[in-house]
């Protein structure tokens, strides 16, 4: 079984000095039904979280504001989309502001309970801010349901001077499953007030679990329990319509995954992809691939990347596991092989000035690479999902990691303390360390049909491993000697890149530097003083320029005789 590929979400609202109107502090006014009542008047209620929010002009020239939700739980009504768009009045677009009190906003990446209603087209929380609950934890440890409290202004149906009161998570979201059918249900879910947790995000919840076992920082790849893990490095990663930026984040987001003190973990970036391998999460193609600028509304039904005027956020990508081989035994227990992982990332994130600039984008990249990785998300469960990770004490939980399901901004890549725990238990270095790579790695072809390949003995290899990069490929094993040194089988007039590894029991070490061998058999070699040059030489040395060239993806070359 595959993984479920995962995001990762940020959005940034950015505070405008200079606005077009100015605005005083201001409160909307309501008298606020029982919630019998506005269950009924609800169309659908549902629970679910935040992804992004952007802002538009209507045709009649007004500012609304829309935010994508991705549905966790339909309590009434028969919504079937997993994911579903509702429309506010107001925003700030460009330089302009529209303001209105009582209306609700969102943030990106918190979970809601929403009570809803279409009155058009587009659907719109029932009562303003009456309809919008969030899920917080007050100083004895309660799940709570609360209203934005500071906005809830006015009366109660009795004609008194409302005080909103704040309701336990579970019963109350039980009493809306049970009265979505008119009932019966019971209201037993209110609870006095308490200090709320202070946290740095509403809706974030401090975790203060202990640490797991190395399978619960994965996400569950069978279906049942188990997560998945590379057996072996290092893996290669190529990259498709990657920039500057783009080769920049993919180059710190490995690095931070491979520089952990306590990690076998070694990611390497072979540069732009040979060639063909464009299929990312949907298909395995053999290839390990960092796709950039992808359209992902073809492909997985998400909008591009907002990035301009006041607001800038969206999906930035996706990362996971592609193929999977025969289980192994890790730490701590069995997993699934992973033998092909890939990211895609949404198009507008590589050329996004307020997303690259600070770092963000490498925290992003780390981010997916942990997917790659296996690692599940800090602030949900195993299973892919958005349930709630406090949910399940065996897990250690985070709201401020690489691995968070929103990045938190200003990391730059740096590994957290949930990220560190994560790669040191999943991926933990050997107790004998494997040997360092070998140097000084020759190859030289000796005929058209064969490489000899030699090195320098690491000092506690048992063994070593050779690998060749072909035109159009990637590094395939082709040997495994005992020596430093190997012949090796190959195809007249092509260029190869050939790169050993030294093993030992801690497994193989990093790969050397890599070596060129073209199997062009050049006449007079070497050409020396007093030899003549001759059509020959020439024809030998285009033939050995276009192999290069093919093996670095460039295509051949034409040439004209002079």
């Amino acid at each position: 079984m595959l993984e479920r590929p995962h995001g990762v979400l940020t959005g940034v609202k950015i505070a405008l000095l200079l606005l077009v109107v100015s605005v005083e502090s201001q409160a909307a006014s309501f008298v606020v039904p029982p919630d019998r009542i506005m269950v009924e008047q609800a169309e659908v209620i549902v629970v679910g979280s935040a992804l992004a929010s952007r802002t538009e002009l209507t045709a009649d020239n007004w500012i609304i504001t829309v935010t994508t939700f991705s549905l966790e739980e339909v309590l009434k009504g028969g919504i079937t989309a997993e994911t579903i768009e509702i429309v506010e009045p107001g925003g700030t677009y460009g330089k302009r502001s529209t303001i209105i009190p009582g209306v609700p906003r969102f943030e990106d990446g918190e979970r809601y309970a929403l009570f809803l209603i279409r009155p058009a087209e587009n659907w719109m929380v029932l009562n303003l801010v009456l309809g919008k609950f969030s899920f917080v934890s007050d100083v004895n440890g309660r799940r709570l349901a609360v209203r934005d409290e500071d906005e809830v202004i006015g009366w109660s149906s009795d004609g008194k001077t409302h005080r909103e009161s704040r309701r336990e998570a579970d019963r109350f979201l039980n009493f809306l499953r049970g009265s979505r059918n008119g009932g019966p249900a019971r209201d037993d879910y209110f609870v006095p007030r308490s200090p709320l947790i202070p946290t740095r995000k509403r809706g974030l919840i401090p975790f203060t679990h202990a640490i797991g076992t190395p399978k619960s920082y994965t996400t569950i790849n069978d279906g049942v329990d188990l997560g998945s893990r590379w057996n072996g490095f290092p893996v290669s990663f190529t990259s498709v319509g990657a920039n500057t930026a783009g080769e920049t984040a993919i180059n710190a987001g490995m690095a931070s995954w491979n520089n952990h003190a306590t990690s076998n973990v070694v990611y390497a970036y072979a540069g732009a992809d040979p060639g063909g391998h464009t299929g990312g999460l949907r298909t395995a193609d053999g290839a390990n691939t960092v796709l950039f600028e992808q359209n992902l509304v073809v492909r997985h039904g998400v909008a591009g990347f907002s990035c301009g005027g006041s607001s800038w956020g969206g999906l930035i990508g996706l990362g996971g596991i592609s193929a999977n081989g025969p289980n192994h035994a890790g730490p701590g227990g069995t997993f699934n092989t992973t033998t092909e992982a890939d990211v895609e990332l949404n198009q507008g994130t590589s050329t996004c000035a307020p997303l690259i600039t600070p770092g963000d984008f490498k925290t992003a990249l780390a981010h997916e690479l942990g997917h790659t990785l296996g690692f599940r998300h800090t602030n949900y469960t195993r299973d892919g999902g958005i349930t709630d990770c406090t949910t399940d004490p065996a897990l250690d939980c985070s709201s401020s990691a690489v691995m968070n399901s929103t990045i938190p901004l200003g990391l730059d890549a740096a590994l957290q303390t949930w990220d560190s725990t994560a790669v040191g238990l999943v991926y933990p270095t050997p107790a004998t360390p494997p040997p360092a790579p070998p140097t000084g790695v020759t190859a030289t072809a000796t005929t058209s049909t064969n490489v000899a390949v030699s090195w320098i003995a690491s000092a506690t290899a048992t063994s070593y491993q050779v690998y060749r990069r072909d035109p159009g490929g990637t590094f395939t094993l082709v040997a495994s000697p005992v020596g430093t040194s190997q012949n090796n089988t190959t195809s007249a007039n092509t260029a190869y890149l050939y790169m050993v590894k030294a093993v030992n029991a801690g497994g193989p070490s990093g790969g050397s530097l890599s070596d060129l061998a073209t199997t062009v058999i050049f006449t007079n070699d070497p050409l020396t003083s007093g030899i003549v040059v001759q059509a020959i030489h020439l024809t030998q040395l285009r033939t050995a320029v276009n192999a290069v060239r093919l093996l670095a993806a460039l295509g051949s070359l034409p040439f004209t005789e002079t």
